[in-house]
């Protein structure tokens, strides 16, 4: 892509664009194509440092338009063992659970201590149920101490 190319593009990614973090990358590429100000500049007009103008800059340079693209942040960052695993874990129970039963949390929790390796708290097998839609299987009396703490 030419430069003119890139001009136009970024012009164009600028009234597009849907969030002020990615209004701001977008300006700091644009402000330095259009108006050729320095870095130092553009930081100032911006309310950013020299050093995140540059950072920008080089990753346009490097990537081009497709440094503005962010990939969505979150998930199961502190997850201790995948939902795949959790499944497999609690389809024991589950089928209890359907055939009338009702799930025992201690039993699910010594379970799942065993699968991590580690000891968890209830509130992580609560969270667990939840998670995979079992909830309605737990005796009344849990749900409505679990609810109150």
């Amino acid at each position: 892509m030419n430069i003119q190319a890139d001009h136009s593009t970024v012009h164009r990614l600028l009234r597009e664009t849907k969030s002020k973090q990615e209004f701001e990358r977008i300006l700091c590429v644009w402000m330095k194509m259009a108006l050729s100000l320095n870095s130092k500049q553009i930081a100032t007009a911006i309310g950013w440092t020299a050093a995140s103008v540059r950072r920008v800059q080089a990753r346009f340079a490097k990537e081009g338009v497709e440094c503005f693209v962010r990939k969505p942040t979150g998930g199961r960052k502190r997850a201790n063992i995948s939902l795949e695993r959790e499944t497999h874990i609690l389809a024991k129970f589950a089928r209890q659970a359907r055939r009338g039963g009702m799930l025992d949390v201690q039993q699910i929790k010594r379970a799942y201590e065993l699968s991590v390796a580690k000891t968890v708290s209830r509130s992580t097998i609560y969270r667990l149920i939840e998670r995979h839609g079992l909830k309605r299987f737990l005796p009344l009396a849990k749900l409505s101490r679990n609810a109150t703490h």
